[in-house]
């Protein structure tokens, strides 16, 4: 549109733009600032949660999910209050789930800001009522952490390390990554020991552990100094519950899980203790298939990309871990342990690219054909001494830890481009490959000294590291439908 201003003089010889294209001109923009508006419309949904008494209920986990895909994630405060925010037009389900609530679900059309208060019903915690005089509290507050005793909670009972996180308030597991809310980066340890593995192999193994298993988790927002964190980075450990009277036990668990595909695992554990000596193992196997599916829209100056990447991946995850502690005398330990595992990954890709002009026609299609297989295992050796100076609480600690990772990936797919009539463009299918290798070896030694007095704590230490980082990356595209090399 094309708007011509003109200039008409006064009787005083002075310039005045015409009252009627002033109007023109004023209803034009007007029209225009209502579209970039509504392109960009961006809405809230906020609200309370309580139960049947009215209190005010804090931690409540609040998820809003577009179909099967979790699109946000919020937690109540201290005043039951949540907020979901930069949301976009359209049907979307909110989940409110927590400890010791029933979940409730709420379907709405979401078509501007929304208020939505819920009232949840709460499951009483027998194990809080019983034995009331020893037994800790489910969620305790210190001053660097928050401590969630899982051996006290029911919430623990036939689950994962991995989906035991995701019930913890200040805890966010999407798609299997874990994250801490305000948090830049996460670090997971066990029994105070950092797990080196990547973001996928870390979420297999903590499958791996069972929540029987499980004493207590240590949310570490602001960690001590003794721990590796930099930035804005917080730590989550994971306190293993200890072999503390003379036996030979043992179980076994296994669990199935049908979405649109199965999940299969299955594991089990033996413990023995007497004497001064204790040894502790596991063993656990995962596998199963997962569909996951992802949309989304890129937008250009002048083109629209519709993307759709429709993925079924297959995963086969065996992991085992044995230990062994012996009491060199009352105040000093001696251990050694060994943690293992492997993955065999593939998956099969379909990526279909849409591609619209300014005139919402579709101006032309790109196919994707894709099959990735990763193949990973990791090894980790740790040596520990640990000696009391008194009953106080004062005591040295050493570690020793080997640990080795290797990985090998590739991933194999094609373009194949066509016009907006469904023909193929002559020319433009192509077919490419690309490669990765990674082995990392990393030794650390680590000297820990805890001093508590009663006003303070004196903590200090020193760590030395050796890593070697070898990789491998290479791209190929395909010759006569063979590649280089």
């Amino acid at each position: 549109m094309v708007l011509n201003l003109s200039l008409k003089r006064d009787v005083n010889g002075y310039a005045n733009l015409d009252h009627e294209v002033l109007m023109k001109g004023f209803i034009l923009l007007s029209f225009l600032f209502l579209n970039i508006l509504n392109a960009q419309a961006q809405f809230k949904i906020s609200g309370k949660v309580t139960n049947t008494k009215n209190d005010d209920l804090p931690f409540v986990i609040v998820k809003i999910f577009n179909g099967d895909k979790q699109i946000s994630y919020s937690q109540t405060d201290s005043l039951g209050v949540y907020n979901l925010n930069n949301l976009k037009e359209g049907a979307y389900s909110v989940i409110y789930s927590g400890l010791f609530i029933t979940e409730k679900k709420r379907i709405i059309n979401l078509k501007s800001d929304t208020i939505i208060n819920v009232t949840v019903d709460e499951i009483s915690n027998n194990l809080k009522d019983v034995n009331i005089s020893f037994r800790k509290n489910i969620i305790e507050r210190k001053i660097d952490r928050t401590v969630f005793n899982a051996e006290n909670s029911i919430a623990a009972i036939g689950t994962d390390a991995l989906e035991l996180l995701a019930k913890i308030p200040g805890v966010r597991v999407l798609n299997d990554k874990v994250s801490l809310v305000g948090k830049g980066t996460v670090n997971v340890m066990i029994n105070d020991r950092l797990i080196q593995l990547t973001a996928d192999d870390l979420s297999d193994y903590l499958k791996s552990i069972s929540s029987d298993n499980i004493s207590k988790i240590e949310i570490i927002t602001n960690p001590p100094a003794k721990y590796d964190a930099q930035g804005n980075s917080g730590l989550i450990n994971i306190v293993l519950k200890k072999v503390s009277t003379e036996l030979f036990s043992g179980s076994v668990n296994a669990g199935f899980n049908q979405a649109a595909h199965p999940t299969f695992s299955s594991g089990g554990n033996l413990n023995f203790r007497k004497n001064k000596l204790t040894i502790f193992s596991n063993l656990n196997f995962r596998k199963g298939s997962l569909v996951p599916f992802e949309q989304s829209n890129v937008f250009y100056p002048n083109q629209t990309w519709n993307i759709i990447n429709k993925d079924r991946n297959f995963r086969t995850v065996p992991s085992g871990q044995i230990g062994i502690d012996y009491q060199l005398s009352k105040k000093a330990i001696l251990g050694l342990s060994y943690n293992g595992g492997f993955t065999n990954f593939h998956s099969e890709e379909k990526i279909v690219t849409s591609i619209f002009n300014n005139a919402s026609s579709l101006d032309s299609l790109l196919n994707s054909d894709a099959n990735a297989k990763i193949r990973s295992h990791y090894n980790a050796v740790n040596i520990y001494f640990k000696q009391a100076l008194d009953s106080a609480g004062k005591q040295i600690t050493i570690n020793g830890d080997w640990f080795k990772y290797k990985d090998d990936k590739s991933r194999q797919f094609d373009n194949t481009s066509y016009t907006g009539n469904g023909l193929v463009v002559p020319g433009s299918f192509a077919e490419y490959l690309s490669t990765s290798k990674q082995n990392i070896d990393l030794f650390t030694l680590k000297i820990d000294v805890d001093l508590p007095y009663k006003p303070f704590t004196l903590s200090f230490g020193s760590k030395l590291s050796f890593i070697k980082n070898e990789s491998d990356v290479a791209f190929y595209q395909s010759v006569n439908d063979l590649f280089p090399g």
